[in-house]
């Protein structure tokens, strides 16, 4: 693929602003790839350890659900005040609130703790990385290359999201290693692989330390007008993908690998190779995105990037 990515462009921007463009294009790189591992990790993880608590299938549910609930409730904050909070210090709370979070419901017991830490660090039993962090990189993304190269910056985005759930699956296998090599029960075992989804979380928050002045907005963003045309369409886009998750709601990752492990007995080594190969899958796909979507879709147009609330439109052309 030619130049994925845009780290090989040149730019008629000062070199120091290239440089500083870079730099933060790989730390959102890194920390997305990080993240993705933690929640691919979580995903097929997160059904099986509510379960050997001895939780319900409903209350399984419970716990997954408020899980999205808090980050559904993040990404909206987002949307509304992450510029003015800055940027820097919002990805900064965010990855910090869900280290602690997947800490914390790697030791609780309780369903009332499970259900307060899963809602506040917005554990993701989804498998798939669709929080406020994703929201607000992709509202950053655009700035840190030219336009002819945004389309690649995304595909690499989406290409390492991919990768890392599927690492992320393969690391649900580690409670087996456990068991048979430090002789941990299987309880502790799990516990333990959930708590690395917390540590991989505090060294995303630690990358966001590293994240330049430039990822901020302007003092004075230029104002946004978006026409009615506009209007429509990104309502259109906002339904469809509010109807895409009621529906993946349903087929959340927890709840699959509940199902193959309660219904076949199928080992969570076992699952986390089913959900490694389709994290695989979906990564490959991304590659045709460069060469498939022309490069004059993800343009800027009048400021609709400056904005996190704005990126659902980032492979769309709308209209002032």
């Amino acid at each position: 693929m030619r130049n994925l990515g845009g780290l090989g462009a040149r730019s008629s921007c000062p070199e120091s602003e290239v440089s500083r463009s870079l730099r933060d294009r790989t730390i959102i790189y890194s920390a997305t790839f990080i993240r993705a591992t933690a929640i691919g990790l979580a995903g097929v993880l997160m059904g099986l350890y509510l379960a050997r608590l001895d939780l319900s299938v409903t209350m399984i549910g419970v716990v997954v659900s408020a899980g999205l609930a808090g980050s559904a409730v993040a990404a909206l904050i987002a949307t509304l005040a992450a510029d003015s909070f800055g940027r820097r210090r919002f990805l900064l709370a965010l990855a910090l609130a869900s280290a602690v979070g997947g800490l914390a419901v790697a030791i609780a017991s309780s369903i009332g703790m499970l259900l307060v830490f899963a809602f506040a660090g917005m554990v993701n039993g989804m498998g798939r990385d669709r929080g406020a962090a994703l929201v607000v990189e992709q509202a950053i993304l655009p700035a840190t290359a030219s336009d002819d190269r945004r389309t690649s910056v995304f595909a690499l985005y989406n290409i390492l999201q991919g990768a890392g759930g599927g690492l992320g699956a393969l690391l649900a296998g580690t409670p087996n290693l456990l068991l048979r090599g430090a002789g941990l029960t299987e309880l502790s075992a799990l516990r333990l692989t959930m708590g690395v989804y917390g540590a991989l979380m505090l060294v995303t928050a630690l990358l966001y330390t590293a994240l330049t002045a430039q990822v901020e907005t302007p003092a004075e963003p230029a104002a946004l007008r978006i026409s009615a045309h506009s209007r429509g369409l990104l309502l259109r886009l906002s339904a469809l993908f509010a109807l895409d998750s009621l529906g993946g709601g349903f087929l959340t990752q927890a709840l699959i690998a509940f199902f193959f492990a309660r219904r076949f007995g199928v080992g969570v080594g076992t699952i986390g190779l089913l959900f490694f190969g389709a994290s695989i899958a979906n990564a490959a796909s991304q590659f045709g995105a460069a060469y498939l979507a022309p490069a004059h879709r993800v343009d800027k147009y009048d400021g609709l990037h400056s904005h996190p609330g704005q990126s659902v439109a980032r492979r769309g052309r709308f209209r002032a």
